[in-house]
């Protein structure tokens, strides 16, 4: 019988960086391997090096698309994949289709990481009798100690370089710590390990399907950030609707929106959550 603590090798096949990084690093945080391809073709070489323990796999990609892929790995007497197979894609109107071809779920775009994470335990119990790793599994980074520091910290996620600095200097002229992430991978990263007090990210659309989003779900899933506050800042000056931001908030726990990204009312922001969390019993 397979052990319960075994770590099981997911490969994530999606043409959309943002969906493979995001993705992968979410995943990681609960204990799992993860690989991933651009394509059908590359994720073929990788199977052939090791074969997946699940593939959560998209439709339309460049060079071979899910279909012909899923083809590939297919038995040839029954049709059935080889691995297990959650189909990941925005094609809604081919549910059926992705029926027919016996995979084991289907998750449509924008999803929930929490929906993603609970197919994934649901089919790896299925196929193996066991779901998520244990806790002694999850990466070491998640049991880092706490680093030793006097100063506030804030995380800024923002990919513009002159916007970017502005708002580093305005807090390091207030007396701040401020950790700089510029993708994905760093911002995760960071939010993690560094543990900063505030997390300020640049966000342009409140859509679920945005990158912006999807990485501050991949922050929630990170144990010392689960609780950490975000605050999402416009990329300009356009305010975002009501019904948007309420969405936002409740999606993402702990999180704020401001009207702008003006540097001077970042920092101010900051002032007043630490000035909140200060006034917070313990």
């Amino acid at each position: 019988m397979a052990s319960a603590s075994k770590r099981k090798n997911i490969l994530i096949v999606d043409d959309e960086p943002e969906i493979r990084e995001v993705v992968g690093m979410m995943l990681s945080e609960h204990g799992y391997r993860i690989r991933a391809a651009a394509d059908g073709v590359e994720a073929l070489e990788i199977i052939k090096e090791k074969a997946p323990d699940l593939i959560l796999l998209d439709m339309n990609m460049p060079r071979m698309g899910g279909v012909v892929f899923y083809h590939n790995i297919a038995n040839t007497y029954d049709g059935s994949p080889r691995y297990p197979v959650l189909v990941i894609t925005g094609r809604t109107t081919l549910e059926q289709l992705f029926k027919d071809f016996k995979v084991d779920g289907f998750i449509s775009k924008p999803f929930n990481f929490d929906d993603l994470l609970a197919a994934v335990e649901r089919t790896l119990e299925k196929h193996y009798g066991e779901s998520s790793p244990s806790q002694a599994d999850v990466p070491p980074q998640a049991e880092l100690t706490k680093p030793s520091r006097k100063n506030p910290r804030v995380l800024v996620i923002d990919a513009n370089e002159d916007r970017f600095h502005g708002i580093v200097i305005s807090f390091m002229n207030s007396g701040y710590e401020v950790i700089g992430a510029k993708n994905d991978r760093m911002a995760v990263h960071s939010a993690g390990l560094d543990e900063p007090d505030v997390i300020f990210m640049k966000i342009k659309t409140l859509k679920p399907e945005s990158k912006e989003w999807m990485l501050a779900a991949a922050i929630r899933q990170v144990r010392k950030a689960a609780c950490t506050p975000i605050v999402f800042y416009p990329e300009g000056h356009d305010p975002f609707s009501a019904a948007d931001v309420t969405r936002l908030l409740e999606e993402i726990p702990a999180s704020r929106v401001l009207s702008s990204g003006d540097p001077d009312l970042l920092v101010r922001e900051f002032e007043n959550l630490l000035n909140s969390a200060k006034q917070t019993p313990a």
